[in-house]
């Protein structure tokens, strides 16, 4: 009895082993399989540079329509990110390119002095004065009929 439940115990071991050796084999190869997956989505993406370069500068390439695409989406990128240093206070070296503080002077990264641009006067509001114009008229005719009616009755009044 002990011996076939040992025989059993053994084979169900190596069976055990095998199909673990082969969930190992399969999750190295899947991972190998991701591994180049990444390597060719990196090709293309160099490619798709290399081939927006070239193209980018040609308006009768077949790829014009794509260029313009992305040159407007990079245009773009850039107004936000001017718009996110100026949130936060940033200037950029003209000649390291480093983000730094508008109220520094020079750069902290290369020592440039640093170009700041102009101060941006943010346009003030004025009231409209056409609308109050208008109810201040409303209202002066209404209080001169009011008037005028005012001056109907006291003639009335003296009448009788």
């Amino acid at each position: 009895m002990f011996e076939n439940l040992n025989e059993k115990i053994t084979k169900t071991g190596k069976a055990v082993e095998g199909k673990t050796k082969k969930i190992a084999e399969s999750a190295k190869l899947s991972y190998k399989v991701s591994e180049e997956k990444r390597a060719l989505e990196q090709l293309f993406t160099a490619l798709g540079k290399a081939c927006y370069k070239a193209e980018s500068e040609n308006s009768e390439s077949v790829y014009a329509d794509s260029c313009a695409e992305i040159n407007a989406k990079i245009t773009k990128i850039e107004e936000m990110k001017a718009q996110i240093r100026a949130v936060k206070g940033l200037v950029v070296c003209d000649n390291c390119g480093a983000e730094v503080s508008i109220e520094n002077d020079y750069c902290g990264k290369c020592g440039s002095k640093l170009n700041k641009p102009a101060p941006v006067e943010e346009p003030v509001e004025e009231p409209q004065t056409e609308p109050l114009d208008e109810v201040d008229d409303a209202v002066s005719a209404e209080e001169s009929e009011a008037e005028v009616e005012k001056v109907e009755e006291i003639d009335e009044n003296k009448d009788e």
